[in-house]
């Protein structure tokens, strides 16, 4: 992500934006880098914690099986939930710097811009 981020600087740098829109595109960009995953992550735990509990009511399988199992299922969640939380920052992350890369080919009427 720090390549992406160095990325939308010197996009930033290029295109003439005014104070507000360039403050809007650092924020987005600040928003994108800090995300790490946990809320996401956090959700998903949930759900299968609840999950997992509701279907051992149900099925009235409290045991030593159902617990080891139900703690595999509400890690593997918290995993998945934290690795999808991450893709999604970097995904909306990269988004964001193509979308200033099309309005600099745009502003400038370069066929090109070379962003490495």
């Amino acid at each position: 992500m720090a390549h992406t981020t160095a990325a939308i600087d010197r996009l930033v740098a290029e295109l003439a934006l005014d104070a507000t829109e360039r403050a809007s595109v650092y924020a987005r960009a600040a928003k994108y880098n800090r995300e790490c995953g946990c809320a996401l992550g956090g959700v998903t735990t949930l759900a299968a914690f609840f999950s997992v509990s509701l279907h051992a009511f149900v099925s009235n399988d409290i045991g030593l099986r159902m617990l080891g199992a139900g703690v595999g299922i509400v890690f593997t969640a918290a995993l998945v939930g934290k690795s999808v939380g991450l893709l999604t920052a970097s995904a909306k992350l990269a988004i964001l710097r193509r979308s200033l890369a099309r309005r600099a080919v745009r502003e400038t009427g370069m066929g090109h811009v070379n962003l490495h």
